[in-house]
């Protein structure tokens, strides 16, 4: 499999299948509980609260305004962001008892509607619009898999895959090369 990466962040995994904008896409977002979030941008738990809100609710609001995304799912056990969600048009499912973003994401995975191609996507990327969604996601409905990469360059917020079962998750420190090397 080749890997290509583009200046806009964008890698993807494989030979390209030709561009298709037909693809209905579910997004699933593991989301953690909205206080415990950005503690390294915010020391207060209240201000952490309304930042990680207004954070999801942006993403949501972009989501919902893409063409391309057909649901969003999202999985945490805050009764918060359970509410949030279902305000912005989400479908929710609690996280369980394992915990962690990408156990929460295989949960989101395994509930993804039949036919859908799947993205996982982190909930905090307040300036995402629904435009930018929408040319995410035909890019990547050209490879069998596909990721964005942080502005860092070495992290992963959102890994894409034409079949749900080739979406797997690894969030964490320096995910983007575990993406790359998983293909």
């Amino acid at each position: 499999l080749a890997a290509s990466a583009r200046a806009d962040g964008v890698c993807a995994q494989g030979a390209s299948m030709g561009l298709n904008t037909a693809m209905a896409w579910s997004v699933v977002m593991p989301v953690k509980a909205i206080e415990q979030g950005n503690s390294r941008l915010l020391a207060s738990r209240s201000a952490r609260y309304r930042l990680g809100a207004a954070f999801l609710t942006d993403v949501l609001g972009a989501l919902a305004a893409a063409q391309l995304v057909a649901e969003v799912i999202v999985v945490g056990n805050d009764p918060a962001v359970a509410e949030l969600a279902t305000t912005g048009g989400a479908r929710t499912l609690p996280e369980g008892a394992e915990g962690g973003l990408n156990a929460a994401a295989a949960i989101g995975l395994k509930a993804v509607t039949p036919g859908h191609a799947a993205a996982v996507m982190v909930a905090d990327l307040p300036c995402l619009t629904g435009a930018a969604v929408d040319q995410i996601l035909i890019q990547a409905g050209r490879f069998p898999t596909a990721f964005v990469c942080d502005a860092a360059g070495t992290g992963t917020t959102m890994l894409m895959a034409q079949h749900p079962g080739d979406c797997r998750p690894q969030f964490g420190d320096r995910s983007r090369s575990r993406d790359e090397e998983s293909g």
